[in-house]
């Protein structure tokens, strides 16, 4: 059977039972280890997820994107929530819109850069299995046009995300100096990204998986170096 990972990428500038976002958002808080926790480390997973109903409209929305731009890799659908004439139309873009800024969701992204929020870009990484794409090494930051570089980073799991089927992986406190490493381009058919941190700048075997269940997601700095394997 093949397995298709999908997370959606939204960049907006401790053990227990994951908590169930509702629609009318719940004002739910990170707790203080949380909050240290990103900026040591770069990223975190709250204990909260997607409800069913957020979910499936996630999914639904992410089908009818694909049905929408066919001439597209499905490993790099950029910005749907902004209209600008591509297929679907306003109405498509509004419901992204809606998905992406979800209220408990911003509480969260409060509690890690302020208050005063834009929502920057998103982006969904859909990888259909075996097809070997994969998201090199890089930093966020590097293709924002933006300063300063004060941004969160909001990773949704749409399916689940794991080693296997190709989760995210992200070298912790990597983000901590501050700076954009140096990248190069990687002229590859068989990337979804075009540039990468130059090797020898981290240390690989640093890296940790940021897996996550379908409804799960996580935050990361817009310094942290992170990438991706392929979905095999």
């Amino acid at each position: 059977m093949t397995t298709r990972a999908v997370g959606a990428d939204t960049a907006i500038a401790a053990p227990g039972i994951a908590r169930e976002i509702l629609a009318r958002g719940a004002g739910w808080r990170l707790t203080e280890h949380e909050v240290a926790t990103y900026h040591q480390a770069g990223l975190i997973k709250p204990e909260l997820r997607l409800d069913a109903t957020i979910l499936a409209e996630l999914r639904d929305a992410l089908e009818r994107l694909l049905a929408d731009n066919p001439q597209h890799a499905p490993e790099a659908l950029v910005c749907p929530h902004i209209d600008n004439g591509k297929p679907g139309g306003a109405e498509q873009a509004e419901r992204w819109f809606k998905l992406c800024t979800q209220p408990d969701i911003l509480n969260l992204v409060e509690q890690l850069i302020g208050p005063d929020i834009i929502l920057w870009g998103s982006q969904v990484f859909c990888k259909p299995a075996r097809t070997g794409r994969f998201v090199p090494w890089h930093q966020d930051g590097k293709y924002w046009p933006m300063r300063p570089l004060a941004a969160c980073s909001v990773w949704i799991a749409i399916d689940d995300a794991d080693r296997a089927n190709g989760c995210m992986r992200y070298v912790p406190g990597s983000h901590r100096r501050g700076a954009l490493h140096q990248h190069r381009l990687s002229v590859r058919n068989d990337v979804v990204l075009a540039q990468e941190v130059v090797p020898g700048e981290f240390n690989e075997a640093d890296a940790r998986y940021d897996e996550l269940a379908a409804g799960e997601f996580s935050l990361h700095d817009v310094y942290l170096i992170h990438g991706s394997e392929a979905n095999q």
